[in-house]
């Protein structure tokens, strides 16, 4: 049996910016987007070379996250079953089917930078493939 938790703190930001690489509508001081400023994660798995094994992760991304959309949190799990040089498995991903959505929202995402007099920036709001279930036959050598 195995078991993983997992939390990661990533703040980070520019205290200046140059202006050669922007604008002027993004402040200083303002979490880098596309970088979570939280994730974490708990993993549970059991797999033993015969017979049934299972196994569980639940993902969390805070703010600012790579989809530019609010907190979220995925569940992938798998049930496997070893026999005789083979291994069968149902593995299920993003079974919390969150932000499934068919298409990027375009200017849907957070809203980012803004110094005073200047005007936002609108993201796009990105997408997670939808819940899903594969069958894996595997061979093991």
């Amino acid at each position: 049996m195995h078991l993983r938790v997992g939390w990661d703190v990533d703040s980070s930001f520019l205290t200046v910016i140059p202006v050669s690489i922007q604008d002027g509508t993004m402040p200083a001081l303002e979490q880098s987007l596309g970088q979570p400023l939280h994730k974490a994660y708990v993993a549970l798995e059991q797999v033993p070379p015969i017979g049934l094994g299972y196994g569980a992760e639940l993902h969390y991304e805070g703010w600012y996250n790579e989809l530019n959309r609010g907190p979220y949190a995925t569940l992938n799990a798998h049930v496997v079953y070893s026999r005789a040089g083979y291994q069968y498995g149902l593995y299920g991903t993003n079974l919390t089917d969150v932000y499934a959505s068919p298409f990027t929202v375009i200017n849907g995402g957070m809203i980012y930078g803004g110094t005073v007099g200047a005007p936002v920036i609108p993201t796009p709001a990105y997408i997670l493939q939808g819940a899903q279930v594969n069958f894996v036959v595997t061979r093991v050598i």
